[in-house]
């Protein structure tokens, strides 16, 4: 790392310029490892992603899902997390809300209740990312700045910017080429030191017509979520539009839940009533689970076939109530690679990583589930070979 060997002044200068762009303290190390994905089959890392939607659709709180199960290592729209992630969220509308859905969630969702130790810092006076050495401070925070972490846990970063219009605000126009061409050169240079940029912004009032402003920062991401609502409906419809390296079209559905926050410096005693997300599990519907790639048929196929021969009974190993034949996932990963699941893939890095994206769609889809490291055909899919062959 290029900061290894600085001077008590140039070090100083660092320090002081972290502060001036208001990034805050976390007891987190940098991490250097690449080979995951931010969330299995969905996000890769490093990458640029757009959420994108009309005013009060939902895209905020689809932020707060996402930084919440990444910070926490838990699972997103049903699928797994490799390794937990350190976020930076520039909150430029509200960021008082935005705590309080924050830690509306981490305690609804997943019953925990400081979010400042679950690795999210909320930035309540964001900076002006567009500054030319916005970069450079972002780098020595992650690599160097408070990296007194002993866990020896290597996490995934991410900046979360909340929303591109502000942050633009002052210093560019999004609809223009020259604007938008100077946020998304910063994109690409934050996504080039190994951090996730996650930008939110709008559409039109007509979500079909993309994401609102100059086209360019569609046709730079990796990956776009577009995000959808009716006025009246508490469902929210999350696709996945565009996707770089894979099949894009996949919908999932999220309902928005109530809950209750009680604090001291809330004059009700009730609490506050905070909204927070929740996945529904049946939200890849008919068109999705009746159609699949061939990656996963290859996955689906494999773990039938070692289910006769390679299984493990895991009761014990996880203290369940009734026996549970399942496969270990080294053992599927190498019959699947070994079925050439990536036919154009070289490593073998890059072909497990096709094996984590196939099963991580299946059990979204309730098709599979897991345990651990342990995989096995959920009892209610309709899985036959016949029902398979027939979605080729």
């Amino acid at each position: 790392m290029k900061f290894h060997n600085l001077s008590n002044d140039e070090r100083n200068k660092l320090i002081k310029l972290t502060k001036n762009y208001d990034l805050f303290e976390t007891k987190y190390t940098y991490n250097e490892d690449e080979d995951d994905d931010l969330v299995n089959g969905l996000i890769e890392t490093p990458s640029l992603v757009v959420i994108y939607g009309p005013p009060k659709t939902g895209k905020t709180l689809i932020a707060i899902d996402l930084a919440v199960s990444l910070s926490s290592s838990k699972n997103w729209l049903g699928r797994s997390i490799p390794k937990p992630a350190n976020i930076i969220y520039l909150a430029y509308e509200d960021p008082k809300s935005i705590i309080r859905r924050m830690q509306c969630t981490f305690k609804n969702k997943f019953n925990l209740d400081n979010y400042l130790e679950n690795r999210i810092s909320i930035s309540k006076q964001p900076p002006d990312i567009l500054d030319e050495h916005y970069e450079e401070a972002l780098e020595f925070y992650f690599s160097n700045y408070l990296n007194d972490d002993d866990t020896n846990v290597k996490l995934k970063h991410v900046l979360i910017v909340d929303t591109l219009s502000m942050a633009m605000a002052g210093r560019g126009d999004e609809n223009s080429s020259t604007g938008m061409g100077l946020a998304i050169e910063k994109f690409r240079n934050i996504r080039n030191l190994g951090i996730t940029v996650i930008v939110i912004t709008h559409s039109g009032k007509d979500i079909t017509k993309g994401v609102r402003g100059h086209n360019s920062l569609t046709a730079a991401a990796d990956c776009i979520f577009s995000v959808g609502k009716k006025p009246t409906s508490n469902l929210i419809k999350l696709k996945r539009t565009e996707y770089r390296n894979g099949p894009a079209g996949e919908t999932f559905s999220l309902e928005i839940k109530t809950g209750i926050l009680k604090d001291d410096s809330f004059s009700n005693d009730n609490g506050l009533r905070v909204p927070y997300l929740q996945y529904l599990q049946d939200s890849n519907n008919e068109d999705t689970k009746d159609t699949m790639t061939k990656p996963q048929i290859i996955v689906l196929n494999s773990i039938q076939r070692l289910m006769d021969t390679e299984t493990t009974n895991i009761r014990e190993i996880f203290n369940l109530q009734e026996d549970q034949l399942a496969v270990a996932y080294s053992i599927l990963a190498e019959d699947c690679i070994n079925r050439n699941i990536a036919p154009k893939a070289k490593s073998t890095a890059s072909k497990s990583r096709a094996v984590k994206r196939a099963l991580d769609s299946l059990i979204g889809k309730g098709i599979i589930s897991e345990r651990g490291d342990f995989i096995w055909i959920a009892p209610l899919a309709e899985t036959t070979p016949d029902k398979i062959k027939n979605n080729r």
